[in-house]
């Protein structure tokens, strides 16, 4: 089954890197989602989970709203690449 998250935020831009003066741009998609996993002695959970998803560019929230539920793909770095609604 795939996982779905609610969408509740994104932000994107770029900063100065300090040591070596380069320009770094980042994309940072806010999620929701339930939690998932079988509790044991050590680890229990209820209600959602917060999740901060590293995206391949800002390109992919061009159409996302806030509160869009929605399927959430990767790369092999582990960024997003690809946000679908979920149906």
């Amino acid at each position: 089954m795939e996982e779905k998250y609610k969408v509740v935020g994104f932000q994107y831009g770029s900063f100065e890197d300090k040591k070596s003066g380069e320009t770094v741009k980042y994309c940072n998609l806010f999620c929701i989602g339930e939690q998932t996993g079988e509790e044991k002695e050590n680890y229990h959970h209820a209600g959602c989970k917060a999740y901060i998803f590293k995206c391949v560019s800002p390109d992919l929230l061009k159409d996302l709203q806030p509160n869009a539920i929605v399927h959430v793909y990767f790369d092999k770095n582990k960024k997003a690449c690809m946000i679908v609604p979920a149906k």
